[in-house]
């Protein structure tokens, strides 16, 4: 019979109850998901999530008539609940120069931060499997675009919600004139990776959202378990609990390594698809070659430098301005690349011909912001 000694790094049950009541605190998503813990101690391995049709509204009714019934149809989706585990394997000599308490420590911060990254990379693959998607792979993630994404929840009161987002799409919002940062109300911030807000979304930053063949899938989550009528409902995704952490110590013979394994049982799945919504976004925006004519007198072509756009400009005339008739249909990039090759009344004239939208850009752009102020184009 094995008998728990002095030797053993770890007090198993106060590790368990260590590791069990650190689970989830850091756990990025879960604002987004509610928690069920009736599968502890239950016997099997499948969840059943029903979902009903709707009925319809009501008829007329003449008097003395009886009313029309319908029968409330039902299907189900089935789960299985899985395992998800991971192990550390110390060796005698690490705990002898870093310290036993010192490791320990390290073990249970570890196997903590492994299991919440498990529970959060099984969110995401929960979330895309949304029935609810939308198509926006033409162009780089903008309010536009989350506005057009956001109508099919085709909502008549407006429910709080989520959209994550990977980091490299968090300039493109920046960069966005309707995007508001968190600063502006307050850093009143839900979760870890809140950065603001778009077309009345709360924008959440992963690093779980990575870009696949030139696109981000994005996921829109409904934060609210209740319908416009206020009546309680399904929650958009559901964590289903079904153990609490196991943890095993084992001393290896013939090394004296420490080897610690925790297990953990659950499962992650939507809930609501009418909560939950699917939409992907380019992830460069392209740039496009702006409209060239043949040089005349009145006009010089420069390439940029890394030969990917070329940029015809008009050549100064004898008294050293410009004619900028065509600089409409330059990109802000293109603006950017050319301009300090420009002169101050070039640059002047050049900026008084420019769209509203190709202004803005430059302006959110922090080095191209500072040189329009420095040439005296904005106050």
């Amino acid at each position: 019979m094995a008998v728990t000694t002095s030797d053993k790094l770890f007090n198993r049950e106060v590790a368990k109850k260590t590791i069990n009541a650190s689970i989830g605190k850091k756990l990025q998503f879960k604002p987004l998901m509610a928690f069920d813990n009736e599968l502890k101690g239950v016997a099997g391995d499948t969840v059943t999530i029903p979902k009903y049709g709707m009925i319809g509204g009501a008829q007329d009714v003449a008097e003395g008539a009886s009313v029309d019934f319908e029968a409330m149809s039902q299907t189900s989706d089935k789960y299985t609940v899985k395992q998800a585990g991971k192990g550390i394997e110390v060796t005698r000599h690490a705990l002898q120069v870093g310290g036993k308490e010192v490791v320990k420590n390290q073990i249970i911060d570890q196997l903590v931060k492994a299991m919440d990254i498990k529970m959060e990379e099984d969110f995401i693959k929960a979330l895309s499997k949304a029935t609810l998607t939308f198509d926006n792979s033409a162009d780089i993630i903008s309010y536009a675009g989350v506005v057009n994404a956001l109508d099919l929840f085709a909502e008549e009161d407006y429910v709080e919600k989520a959209i994550i987002v990977a980091p490299q799409q968090v300039t493109q919002l920046r960069l966005d004139p309707l995007f508001i940062d968190k600063s502006k109300y307050g850093n009143d911030v839900m979760m870890t990776g809140e950065i603001g807000m778009i077309a009345g979304a709360r924008v959440i930053s992963s690093r779980h959202i990575t870009e696949t063949g030139g696109e981000y899938e994005n996921y829109v989550v409904c934060l609210d378990n209740k319908d416009e009528n206020g009546v309680e409902v399904m929650p958009a995704v559901t964590a289903f609990i079904a153990s609490d952490l196991d943890f095993d110590e084992q001393t290896e013979a013939g090394t004296m390594n420490v080897k610690v394994t925790t297990m953990k049982d659950f499962l992650i799945a939507i809930t609501n698809e009418a909560k939950v919504l699917k939409t992907n976004f380019k992830a460069k925006e392209g740039v496009k070659k702006a409209p060239t004519v043949a040089p005349t007198e009145e006009t010089e072509t420069k390439t940029s430098g890394d030969g990917n756009k070329e940029v015809t400009l008009p050549a100064p005339d004898i008294k050293g301005k410009a004619k900028w008739s065509r600089v409409d249909g330059y990109e802000w990039e293109a603006v950017k690349r050319v301009w300090d090759s420009l002169n101050q009344e070039q640059q002047v004239a050049l900026w008084k011909q420019l769209k509203n939208e190709v202004k803005e850009n430059l302006l959110n752009d922090k080095e191209m912001g500072v040189k329009v102020h420095n040439a005296g184009l904005i106050k």
